[in-house]
Parts: structure tokens; sequence; C-alpha cells
């Protein structure tokens, strides 16, 4: 079945389909005034501090939860610094080929 690109139009050759929007691409960040910015950040707050203040429990639960889902999701990686070193260094496993594959078939499939 022909496709609608490649359906002619009176002999005047292929009709050309629009280029879709590029959904993935990086969307506009929302722009909002100061105020409300400000206003945004302080009643976050003040509903943290209610929930704390009524019920501890619930803020206690949830801040321990995202501590160990920070905890599980790094794993530990092989250390390479030595003990007496102000830094630490671990090593960290890569695929260089595979991310030069992978963003050159991005390129790619962008140019079709």
């Amino acid at each position: 079945m022909p496709t609608r690109a490649s359906i002619s139009k009176r002999g005047k050759g292929p009709i050309r389909a629009e280029a879709e929007p590029d959904v993935t691409a990086n969307h506009a960040p929302i722009q909002i005034s100061r105020g409300v910015g400000v206003t945004l950040v302080v009643a976050s707050l003040l509903g943290l501090a209610f929930v704390g203040w009524k019920a501890p429990s619930v803020l206690t639960t949830t801040v321990g939860g995202f501590a160990l889902a920070l905890a599980f999701s790094f794993p530990r990686l092989p250390l390479i610094s030595g003990d007496d070193t102000a830094v630490t260094v671990r090593l960290v496993p890569t695929d260089e080929d595979l991310v030069v594959a992978r963003h050159t078939r991005r390129l790619i499939e962008q140019e079709h």
C-alpha cells in the first residue's frame, strides 16, 4: 500500500510529508516569577514542618526511605585510592565503545 509521501498529486511529484516535531528534545523550562518561586518554597517548607510536627514517624520513614534508596542505588565499586589520601577514588567500569556506538546511531537516525 502506498504511503502518503509516495502518492503524487496530478503528476507534480511526490507529496512531501511535514517533519514531525521531535518530542524527545529538551523542553523549555517553565518560567515562574521570583515571588511565585519563593512562595512555593516557603509553602513546601511549612508543609514539611507541619507533617513533621503532627506525624513525626511519617517524616522519619520518608527520610529513611530516601537514605536507603540512595545507599542501595550506588554499588560498592573497587577502591583504588589509599587509606591515607584526602580523596576517595573508585574504579568505575565503562564501555566507551558502546557509548560511541549509541551516539553514532543517534546522529545517523537524526539525518534520516
